[in-house]
C-alpha cells in the first residue's frame, strides 16, 4: 500500500506537471475559447442600453437604395437629421476611404459632418505595409502622397500615453483613413479592426493602437468618450487600462477586452437606414443617443460570429463595447495565474481523496469536483468576472483518468497474484469471492484469528513398504486429492502438504462466523474419506489423526523475494501440530478454544489435560466422536 501511494503521488505529480506545462503554452487553447461561448449561453442575456441605437443598412435599404456603396449625400441626409433629433454621437462603420465618383456627394457629406460636429468617422490598421512595386527579385515600399497626408492628419486624433511599458500591442504597418477633407471636419475617428480568434468567433476586442509612435482608439472606444463629454485627445492609455475621465476600460498587454455581449443584434434597438431618411421614425427615438451606422444585410460580408450567433452585425459589436463601457460592465479576466494554483490544488486534492474511494464514489467525486468548479466559474461570470476553468478541469479528468487507470492496473496486478497464490489452495468459489473483493485478501501480512486443522496419515509407512515407488506416490495423491475437496468443500484454505501430513486453515484468507465448525466437518469427512480409500483398495490400517486449534495467527505472503506463499504462523499452529502428534489414526482432537465455538454439533471426550511443547500451563482438550 506504501509502494502504491508513492506511486500514485509520482502519478498526480506528473499530471500536474503535464497541465502546468499544457497551461503555460495554452494548449488547449480552443477548448478555452469554447468555454468563453459556454460561459455566455449559460449566463443568458443581459440587459443593454437603451441609449445606444443602430441605423441598418440592412436588406430592405438595399433593395430600396441599391446595392452599396449609396451615393454619400444620403450619410448627408442621415447626419443632418440626426443632428436635428440631437443625437449625442454619430459613428460610421463603413471607411470612406476613397473620393466619390460625384464630388458632390464628398462635399455634401464633408459639409454635413462638419455642421452636426458629432460624427465619428471610421478608419483601418493593416498590421504591415502594402508593397507598391514589385519585380522578379525585390519589393518596393514607395510613400505615397496619401500616406504622407496620413502622417499630417492623423496625430490630431491620437490619444494620451502615460506609463505604458507593460503593453506589447504590435505597431501597426499602415493606416488606412477617410478622405483628408472629411477627417479634418469629423469630431473623431476610430478604428473598426475587430479580429476573429483561430475559430473565427469575435471574443475579444482590440480598443487602441500603436501607430509610428502614437496611440489610437476604436471608433467604439471614441463614441463612448464622445458620450461622457470627453474630447478624443484626452482620452488616456496606461498600463492600467484606457481612462475615460472617471470610467476606467480595463485591457490586457495587447490592448484588448473580452467583449461582454448582452446577447443577439435584438438586445439593441435598430431601425432600417432608408426608413430613417424618409423620415419615418419618430424624430424623438434618437435623441440624446449614440447612433451607430452600419449594415446588416447579408450580401455586405460584414457578418461576424459570436458567442450567440453565426451571423452577428460587425455593428453589433461596436455597440456591445460602448454598452459595457458606459454601464461599466466590462468582463475582468482574473489574473492567468489563478489557472496555475488551481492545477496544484485539485491534483493534491485528488491525490489525497480518491485513492480512499471506491470506482465509483470516485467518478462520483470527480463528477461532483468538476460541477463544482463549472458552477464556480459561471457564478463567477455573471458577476462580470472571467475564469478559465478549462486547464483545471482537465486536471481533474486527467488525475482521474491517470488514477483510475493505475488503479485498474494494480488491481488486475493484485487479482493475478491473488489467482496464482490462492487457485491451488482454495476452492474456485473462494478464488472468485477474493478476486470480487481483493480487500479481504491481505497479502502483506496481518494478524486474524482462525481455525487450524492438521491432518497426518498413519500406518502409511507400514503400507508403502509393500508397495513400488510408483504406487505409493498413487496412493498419497488419492489420499490427499480426497482431503483437499474435504478442505474447498468447506471453503477453507489448503495451506501446505508436509510430507505425509496437511495443513489446513478456515478463516484466512476469507472468514466466516463458522470457521471453527467448518473445520471439524472437514475433519470428520476426511476420516470418512480415507476410509473410502481403505476399502476401495483393500488396505489395512490406513487412517489419519486430525489435530484442531483455534485462536489468533499471522497470516501473509512469506518467503524470498523469489518465492513466496501465502501461509500461518504462531504459537496457536504449533499447538494444533502437537494435537496432531497426538492424536491416533481416526482420531480428531480439539483444543478447548475451538471446542467453544462447536460445542453445540458435537460429541465429544473430555480428555486429561496435557502438557504440550512451548506451554507452561496443561492443555484442556476433547475427542470427537460424533458430528451432528
Amino acid at each position: 500500500m506504501k509502494k502504491d501511494k508513492k506511486k500514485i503521488f509520482i502519478l498526480v505529480f506528473a499530471t500536474i506537471v503535464l497541465m502546468s506545462i499544457a497551461w503555460l503554452f495554452d494548449i488547449f487553447s480552443l477548448a478555452r475559447m469554447k468555454a468563453i461561448d459556454f460561459y455566455f449561453n449559460a449566463r443568458g442575456s443581459i440587459q443593454s442600453r437603451s441609449d445606444i441605437v443602430i441605423v441598418a443598412i440592412d436588406d430592405m435599404s438595399v433593395k430600396e437604395f441599391g446595392v452599396w456603396p449609396w451615393p454619400r449625400s444620403y450619410h448627408a441626409k442621415l447626419i443632418d437629421f440626426l443632428k436635428k433629433a440631437q443625437a449625442k454621437a454619430i459613428g460610421f462603420d463603413a471607411t470612406f476611404a476613397d473620393n466619390s465618383p460625384d464630388p458632390v456627394d464628398d462635399k455634401n457629406l464633408i459639409e454635413a459632418t462638419k455642421t452636426s460636429g458629432i460624427v465619428y468617422h471610421a478608419m483601418y490598421f493593416s498590421p504591415e505595409r502594402r508593397v507598391r512595386a514589385e519585380t522578379k527579385k525585390v519589393s518596393i515600399v514607395v510613400i505615397t502622397e496619401t500616406e504622407k497626408e496620413i502622417e499630417k492628419l492623423l496625430p490630431v486624433f491620437s490619444i494620451s500615453a502615460e506609463n505604458c511599458s507593460d503593453l506589447s500591442i504590435p505597431e501597426a504597418g499602415e493606416a488606412t483613413i477617410p478622405i483628408p477633407d472629411l477627417i479634418r471636419v469629423s469630431r473623431g475617428i476610430g478604428s473598426i479592426n475587430y479580429e476573429p480568434e483561430i475559430d473565427g468567433v469575435v471574443r475579444y476586442a482590440k480598443l487602441v493602437f500603436p501607430f509610428k509612435g502614437k496611440y489610437y482608439p476604436s471608433l467604439s472606444v471614441s463614441l463612448a468618450a464622445q458620450y461622457l463629454g470627453i474630447e478624443q485627445k484626452d482620452i488616456k492609455i496606461c498600463n492600467d487600462g484606457i481612462e475615460l475621465g472617471k470610467t476606467k476600460i480595463p485591457v490586457n498587454s495587447q490592448g484588448k477586452i473580452l467583449i461582454n455581449y448582452t446577447g443577439g443584434i435584438e438586445r439593441f434597438k435598430f431601425y432600417p437606414y432608408y426608413r430613417v431618411i424618409t423620415g419615418e421614425i419618430p424624430i424623438q427615438e434618437f435623441k440624446d443617443k449614440v447612433v451607430l451606422v452600419g449594415s446588416t444585410a447579408v450580401g455586405a460580408y460584414d457578418l461576424r460570429v459570436t458567442p450567440y450567433s453565426s451571423n452577428f452585425p460587425g455593428i453589433g459589436v461596436h455597440a456591445n463595447i460602448i454598452s459595457s463601457i458606459l454601464n461599466k460592465k466590462m468582463l475582468i479576466p482574473l489574473p492567468k495565474i489563478i489557472g496555475l494554483v488551481l492545477i496544484i490544488i485539485l491534483g493534491i486534492i485528488l491525490g489525497l481523496v480518491l485513492p480512499k474511494l471506491s470506482p465509483l464514489f470516485t467518478a462520483v467525486f470527480t463528477a461532483a469536483l468538476i460541477v463544482l468548479l463549472i458552477l464556480s466559474g459561471v457564478f463567477l461570470f455573471s458577476r462580470g468576472y472571467y475564469l478559465d476553468i478549462v486547464y483545471p478541469g482537465c486536471m481533474i479528468f486527467f488525475g482521474y483518468l491517470f488514477i483510475s487507470l493505475f488503479r485498474f492496473i494494480s488491481e488486475e496486478k493484485e487479482k493475478q497474484e491473488i489467482k496464482s497464490v490462492f487457485s491451488l489452495h482454495v476452492s474456485s468459489a473462494v478464488v472468485n469471492e477474493l478476486l470480487s473483493d481483493p480487500e479481504k485478501c491481505q497479502l502483506f501480512g496481518t494478524r486474524k484469528n482462525v481455525t487450524v486443522l492438521f491432518a497426518d496419515i498413519r500406518g502409511f509407512t507400514t503400507i508403502s513398504e509393500k508397495m513400488q515407488p510408483e504406487e505409493v506416490v498413487a496412493l498419497l495423491n488419492e489420499c490427499f486429492t480426497r482431503m483437499s475437496d474435504v478442505v474447498f468443500e468447506n471453503d477453507g484454505f489448503l495451506d501446505k502438504f508436509i510430507g505425509d501430513a496437511l495443513l489446513a486453515v478456515f478463516g484466512a484468507p476469507i472468514a466466516h462466523k463458522d470457521d471453527a465448525a467448518r473445520a471439524v466437518r472437514a475433519a470428520w469427512q476426511m476420516q470418512k474419506r480415507i476410509k473410502e480409500v481403505e476399502k476401495e483398495h483393500s488396505y489395512s490400517g490406513l487412517q489419519i489423526g486430525i489435530g484442531i486449534n483455534t485462536g489468533d495467527v499471522v497470516a501473509g505472503n512469506m518467503g524470498s523475494q523469489k518465492r513466496m506463499n501465502y501461509t500461518v504462523i504462531g504459537d496457536n499452529v504449533n499447538l494444533t501440530q502437537r494435537l496432531e502428534d497426538m492424536a491416533k489414526g481416526g482420531q480428531i482432537l480439539i483444543s478447548e478454544e475451538t471446542y467453544k465455538f462447536v460445542s453445540d454439533i458435537v460429541k465429544v471426550n473430555k480428555l486429561e489435560p496435557v502438557l504440550v511443547k512451548g506451554k507452561t500451563n496443561a492443555v484442556q482438550i476433547y475427542e470427537i466422536t460424533e458430528v451432528i
